[in-house]
């Protein structure tokens, strides 16, 4: 896909890995001897992607020297966060590095979702384009989130989905409530009114689109790991 761009988030503390990350952030943690990040990396790069960006802040220097020798050939560069901006502000801050006037990805450095399928990504994005060509308005769909059943860590959920409609409130009570997987398809307009090296939450954004039903999204069934505890890791370390 040489028109897909993507974020990496992996500016964050990963404060529920310490000790680990007081030496390394955590997208560096490694399972199975190659770390969470170069995964993702790894995968994007088989298809092609034609730039991806990594948010930078904590340990970000070990992130740069970690990857310099693919930097290059995996088209990576760097959003560098002078101070921790959010999620909603990181990704603000990095999508001036994209050259996409449309969709791109954004994936969290540290989750682990071996049998994922990047090639998806351009199958979503299709249909996305084809759904905004039928609307008579031109409200197009601004965020496609993938979900996944609630692990332990996160019972209640966080959205609900009813027919590939993301829902923050299901005033109806019947579709269920999932967990989001930390990747998603953003329109470049979903961040278009906010301020530039501004700290700024995600959820509250995602809230604002969901009210106008402008944001889709899918149950992902395959294998997925939010990597949040040293037990965890061990756990997945002896698959």
């Amino acid at each position: 896909m040489n028109n897909l761009e993507c974020i990496i988030l992996a500016a964050g503390f990963g404060k529920r890995m310490l000790p680990l990350t007081n030496l390394i952030p955590k997208p560096l943690i490694e399972i199975n001897n190659k770390s969470l990040l170069q995964y993702h990396l790894d995968e994007l790069y088989k298809i092609n992607t034609s730039k991806i960006v990594i948010t930078n802040y904590w340990k970000g220097n070990k992130i740069k020297e970690k990857f310099k020798n693919i930097e290059n050939q995996y088209k990576i560069i760097y959003s560098n966060e002078k101070e921790i901006l959010g999620v909603g502000g990181g990704i603000n801050k990095a999508i001036k590095n994209l050259e996409t006037s449309d969709y791109f990805v954004v994936i969290n450095g540290d989750i682990y979702i071996p049998n994922f399928n990047y090639n998806e990504f351009e199958d979503i994005i299709n249909e996305l384009h084809i759904e905004n060509n039928k609307k008579i308005n031109n409200d197009e769909i601004l965020a496609f989130l993938y979900l996944v059943s609630n692990p332990d860590t996160n019972k209640k959920g966080d959205f609900y989905l009813d027919n590939e409609i993301i829902r923050y409130f299901d005033e109806e009570n019947n579709s269920n409530k999932y967990t989001f997987s930390g990747i998603a398809i953003y329109h470049i307009n979903f961040f278009k009114n906010l301020e530039k090296d501004k700290i700024y939450d995600l959820l509250p954004l995602l809230k604002i689109a969901i009210n106008k039903k402008l944001v889709k999204g899918k149950l992902y069934r395959g294998e997925w790991h939010d990597v949040g505890t040293i037990n965890k890791l061990n756990q997945l370390n002896k698959l």
